[in-house]
């Protein structure tokens, strides 16, 4: 049980902005298959596939401890190839 006075962290909003692009395309096959007007997308064929290519850089957002303070970093390619050999 929390101590008494304990208030949580504050939610932090970035944390809702967020999207899973693994969901992308369930979604869009639901979409196509709703009773929507074909007029909505486009017409037929309004769908087609795409490579995503992600930026040069990326920013990093992460947290030491669990009541640490969010840090913010950019990761170059070198910062990006270090940190996916520390995942893995």
């Amino acid at each position: 049980a929390p101590e008494p006075g304990y208030r949580p962290p504050p939610r932090d909003s970035r944390a809702e902005e967020v999207r899973d692009l693994t969901q992308v395309p369930q979604e869009l096959e639901a979409r196509m298959e709703a009773d929507l007007d074909p007029g909505d997308l486009g017409g037929v064929g309004a769908l087609r596939p795409t490579i995503i290519s992600p930026g040069e850089t990326w920013t990093k957002r992460s947290q030491k401890a669990l009541l640490a303070a969010p840090a913010t970093a950019t990761l170059g390619r070198e910062e990006q190839r270090e940190a996916r050999a520390a995942a893995f």
